[in-house]
This record gives structure tokens, sequence and C-alpha cells, in this order.
């Protein structure tokens, strides 16, 4: 509209006159850190079938929930890492893509694209831990796909060696892993990268490395997403002033 009354296209913006509505900001879900071991150590869940059986199986996204709680990637970003994203001698991922999928009207059928901005490309390390279970987590998928005489370059993908779909993982696993945890079945899987920004700053963690970890444009947007955590920040900073100035 403002270039259109440059281009004296109209004579005036009617948008000027409109009145907003007021921002709400979501309330963000994360986990404490004794919840987050908690879901990690989950090695075995309790499911539904469509069928009404109940079933006892593993819980073999594990090594999934674990990636997004150390990396802080979206979803649709985890579900996007191939294995040569992964510099298993620098200890690092670059998160590069993410996958979308689209509707069953629109054919139901995936593609990958870019990351959202130019700041979202990112090369994130990774503690050994979480190096050593993808190690074996690589070589569980690899028999498993070799029985299935199927090929695929993802970290995670479906049995078919497709990209995952975040509400099947989240149905069929995670509400489930939460479930096995004590946890509250309210919890999406983006609380894991809630979870993993604000664990590392309650651990007084630089919110420039946090925002470049969750791939943010800004510190600005990462302080106002995260912004339940700045009263302990607050309280710790004036804790450690008194130990310098007061001894």
């Amino acid at each position: 509209m403002r270039q259109a009354v440059k281009l004296n296209l109209i004579h005036s913006n009617p948008c000027d006159a409109v009145e907003l509505p007021k921002h709400k900001a979501r309330e963000i879900q994360c986990l404490t850190r004794e919840q987050a071991n908690s879901l990690i150590a989950v090695r075995v869940v309790t499911r539904t079938e469509p069928d009404g059986r109940t079933v006892t199986v593993e819980n073999k996204h594990r090594t999934l929930f674990s990636f997004m709680l150390c990396t802080g990637a979206r979803p649709s970003e985890c579900f996007a890492v191939k294995w040569s994203d992964i510099d298993f001698d620098r200890s690092t991922v670059t998160i590069q893509r993410s996958v979308e999928w689209l509707s069953k009207k629109q054919g139901g059928s995936w593609y990958f694209k870019d990351t959202k901005t130019k700041s979202s490309r990112r090369c994130v390390p990774l503690p050994a831990p979480m190096l050593q279970q993808l190690r074996e987590h690589r070589a569980a998928q690899n028999e498993a796909l070799l029985k299935a005489g199927i090929r695929t370059d993802l970290v995670f993908a479906s049995s078919d060696g497709t990209p995952l779909q975040r509400r099947n993982v989240s149905r069929r696993y995670f509400k489930p892993a939460l479930r096995a945890a004590g946890l509250s079945e309210d919890l999406s899987l983006y609380a894991l990268r809630h979870s993993c920004a604000t664990l590392l700053l309650q651990a007084n963690v630089h919110p420039k490395i946090v925002a470049e970890r969750l791939g943010h444009s800004s510190v600005t947007l990462t302080m106002d997403v995260y912004s339940h955590v700045l009263p302990t920040m607050q309280t710790e900073a004036t804790a450690q002033l008194e130990r310098m100035l007061y001894g």
C-alpha cells in the first residue's frame, strides 16, 4: 500500500487507520534439566494401536529427541539432516535445510527447502555422548534398511527411508515417551527446542551464542522469546556483582 501511494496509484494508504490487535506472547513450553534427563533416558514406550491394542515397543526416536535437545533445531530441520551434514571428526552438524510436507489435497508429497534465513544456516557443535549415540543409531538404521532393501541418506528417516512427519513422531513416540518419563503429554516437539535455549540461558551462556545455535536472526529475538529466563539471569548477575564489589 505504501508503494502504491509512492507510485500515485492511490492517494492515501487505507491501512494507516487500522488498529492492530495487541500482540499476545505465547507461553513457552520447556523442560527442566531433570525432566530432560528423564525424557532421553526412556528406552521403551507403551502406545495404543489403531485397533485398540496396547503394545510396548522400543523408543526408536530416542536419538532424535536427544538431538533436538542438544542442537535446539526445529523439528523440520532435524528431519532434513543428512549423514553428510554430520562431521564426526570435528564433532559438528550443519543445519542447512528443512523438510516440508504437502497436505493430502496437495498430493501428500514432501520436498526440501533452504533454511528460513541466512542465519538459520549454521554449524552446531555436538557433545561427545551425542556423537556416540548417533554412531549407534547409524549402525541400527543401516541394519534395518538393509533387511528392507532400502537406502536413505537421512539421519532420521521413516521405515521406508522417507523424511519423518512431525504428527506421526509426536503421536506414536513423543507423547508415549513423555508419559513414560512422567511428564505432561501437552508438550510439543518444539518444547525440546525451547528447552535447549532455556537451559543454556539458565547456565549463563551468552545470549549471542544461544541465538546462533537456534538460528535466530538477532539476539533481540532470542531474548524476546525467552524473556521468562531474564529474572533468574538478573538475580545471578546481582549475586556476581555482590561477590566482586563486597567480597
